[in-house]
């Protein structure tokens, strides 16, 4: 759980946990790893041998899906001085203006700048000026929300990417519970991209599949 609230992550901007949960799975025996033309990530356990007496093997696969985005900013270009950002996400406009928000570049866990969110700008997009920036930013980086990536405090973990990434932990504890045990079921992860902007992973695999 804290290597994946520790990992920064956006819509569109979710290759550090792809990378991550890749690492742990790939070449895995008794696992399959994909990731799809929508770069969606699907890990499957295939499933171990069905013990006398056990539970006999599936010919079907169950699948847990959860997707890997929290809402976050993408950084567009630089006008009149200040560098600006599209927000991606369920929040309303009016509540970001005065956030801090920390910049990471693509795939990449060191933060390279912070920076507060300004004035939304009329596109009709929610595009906002960044002020008071502190680092270099360039296209492309994207942003988070400027809270801590995941602290114990007594027995509750505070972390800003609760939503979705401990639905990711818990299918992951399912598949490594699975493997632990050698289970016969086949189980697939299916974890997927920029849902907070309209399940566009997701829409993406199902349409995928026909």
């Amino acid at each position: 759980v804290q290597a994946l609230v520790s990992t920064p992550t956006a819509p569109y901007a979710e290759d550090g946990l792809v990378q991550l949960l890749v690492d742990m799975y790939a070449g895995r025996e008794g696992f399959d790893v994909l990731v799809d033309e929508h770069a969606n990530l699907v890990v499957v356990w295939t499933g171990g041998p069905a013990k006398r007496g056990g539970p006999k093997r599936a010919n079907r696969t169950l699948a847990f899906s959860a997707h890997l985005d929290h809402p976050g900013f993408l950084v567009e270009s630089r006008r009149q001085g200040h560098w600006t950002a599209s927000f991606h996400g369920g929040v309303p406009a009016k509540l970001l203006p005065g956030a801090t928000v920390r910049f990471y570049k693509p795939g990449r866990s060191e933060s390279v700048a912070t920076a507060t969110v300004g004035a939304q700008l009329p596109t009709g997009r929610m595009v906002f000026a960044l002020t008071k920036l502190h680092g270099r930013l360039a296209k492309g980086c994207f942003g988070v929300f400027d809270q801590p990536h995941g602290v114990m405090r007594g027995s509750r973990l505070h972390a800003r990417v609760c939503d979705d990434l401990l639905g990711v932990a818990a299918i992951v504890s399912t598949l490594e519970a699975l493997a632990d045990t050698n289970h016969p079921a086949r189980v697939a992860g299916i974890f997927t991209r920029a849902e907070e902007t309209g399940f566009v992973g997701c829409i993406g695999l199902l349409q995928a599949q026909g």
